[in-house]
This record gives structure tokens, sequence and C-alpha cells, in this order.
């Protein structure tokens, strides 16, 4: 979900929930290599909620947050804890995974359950057949944000 500026507060902050943020830049390649990541790890973790990941154009919205200061370049991916958004903390996935997307979400997987107040609990339906409907379509989607 993208969110602007004047809802930061009432999504982020005065939420009971963890919160992932990818802040991006829309001509920045990176962010948009990473974008359709995001939204997958989104829909992987639908069932948990007690967790909101969103997204925010960071060159067209600003957020006073602390964690802004350690922002040096985009996509810049952010963990605001339930209880604890004042202690919010920049994240990293590995990069180099973006082209691998089981591997990529298998590691913001691992990286959000440490950073996370509540716990994030396996998919119900892990064997679903049509979950790798839905991959081979996102991987589909990389290969046309890439000719763009």
């Amino acid at each position: 979900m993208e969110i602007v500026a004047s809802q930061f507060q009432a999504l982020v902050l005065s939420r009971d929930q963890d919160v992932l943020v990818m802040f991006y830049a829309p001509w920045c390649g990176f962010s948009k290599r990473m974008q359709p990541r995001i939204d997958a790890l989104a829909h992987n973790l639908s069932h948990v909620k007690s967790l909101a990941i969103l997204k925010i154009d960071d060159t067209r919205n600003d957020v006073d947050h602390p964690v802004m200061a350690q922002l040096t370049g985009y996509p810049f991916l952010a963990v605001f804890p339930a209880h604890k958004k004042e202690q919010a903390r920049q994240v990293k996935v590995n990069g180099k995974l973006l082209g691998d997307p089981d591997a990529w979400l298998h590691e913001a997987v691992s990286m959000l359950k440490q950073h996370v107040t509540y716990p994030i609990p396996d998919a119900p339906n892990t064997s679903n057949e049509g979950s790798d409907v839905g991959s081979s379509l996102l991987s589909d989607e990389d290969e046309r944000q890439e000719e763009f």
C-alpha cells in the first residue's frame, strides 16, 4: 500500500502494529526493481495482521522521524516496531537477491522476524499450488519493469 506524508502518523506511528516502510525515489532504478518484491512480501505476509508493509515516495513526501537520519540512498527500508516506534531502524535485504524472487522473499521475512515486536507465523497454506502461479506472474512483471 502506498501512502503519503499526511497519512504517516496514522498508518505508521499510531498503529499498534509492526510496520515496514519502503522509502523510494521514482527515478531510482533500484527502487523500481525492489517495488515488486515489496508488493510480493506484502502479499505473502497478508495473513499477519500485526504487520503492515507500506511504500512512500520520499521525493514528494517529507517524513519527520529520527530514522530518516539513516537514509543515505534509495530504496530505504525501515522497520517501525509496535510499541517502540521511536526505535525504528533501517533494515537491509541483500540487493543481489532481487533477481531471485524466492530467495529475496525468504531473506526479507528472516530480516523482519529479527526486528518486529509480534511473531510472524508461517503462511497457513504453504503447500498451495496456486502460489507458484503468483510467483511466475511477479517474475513476468519484473521483466516488464526492467525493460523500461
